[in-house]
Order: C-alpha cells, then structure tokens, then sequence
C-alpha cells in the first residue's frame, strides 16, 4: 500500500482539480451512487520500498494509483475516454507534495466493462516518492 503521504496528496490533487463527479476514496465511500450518476474512485493497490542508499534511513516508495472511472451504461466509450484523458493530463509527469508522477498507460476497453449501470475502465498512474524515516 501507498505511503501515508502519497494517498493525502494524490487524493488532495484529485479534489482540487477534478469536479466532474464524485471521488470516492479508499474505505471512505460505499456502494456507486443509487442513481447511476457516474464518479471516479482511487485506489492504491501496489508498492514498493527500497533503500538507495545504504547508510542513510532515505527510501524510495514506486507503485501505481488507480483510478477507477464509472460512466453511465451504454452511451459508448466517448466519456469515459475523455475522462481518462483529462485524468492523465492532471496527473502526467507531474511533481507535487513530494510526489512524481510519470506516464499514465492506457484504459482498457473490452466485455469486461460493463458492469451494472454502469461502464467501469481505469487508468494507471506510475509515480515514485522519496522519504526519510
């Protein structure tokens, strides 16, 4: 999981610039809205530590956010791919609160998206946070 500082600031990031929909943090929201209505959700799936350099308590964290983009169902893939769009530009070889982003890959669109009211994709954004501790 993700550093305490690299979620505060990806999710800090996400609410300053994004107002589009609703952004659902890890374990803070439920269920998708009862009413359909489209939103994006974070999440922090994967990490790693290391330390550079060895006689030094200086780490390097690199993993992935994920950003989850829920559009409404059957309306095609024009949304959700400019969503996604919009989402990499925000967060493209970026650097703020002490953490790099780097090159977002692409949604994947296949039969596995629909879900309920629901089309879901998500977008990878690599990033890497150096810290003292």
């Amino acid at each position: 999981m993700a550093h305490p500082s690299v979620i505060t600031a990806v999710t800090s990031r996400l609410e300053t610039y994004w107002n589009r929909s609703p952004i659902f943090a890890p374990n803070v929201e439920g269920d998708a809205p009862e009413d359909g209505s489209p939103f994006v959700k974070l999440q922090f799936p994967a990490s790693d530590k290391a330390r550079p350099i060895l006689n030094r308590r200086f780490y390097r964290e690199e993993g992935g956010v994920r950003i989850v983009i829920a559009v409404e169902i059957g309306e095609g893939i024009a949304k959700a791919s400019a969503w996604a769009e919009e989402l990499a530009t925000l967060f493209r070889d970026r650097k703020f609160s002490g953490v790099q982003t780097f090159v977002p890959g692409d949604i994947y669109v296949g039969d596995e998206n629909d879900s309920g009211n629901y089309f879901i994709t998500a977008l990878v954004v690599p990033y890497a946070f150096n810290f003292a501790g």
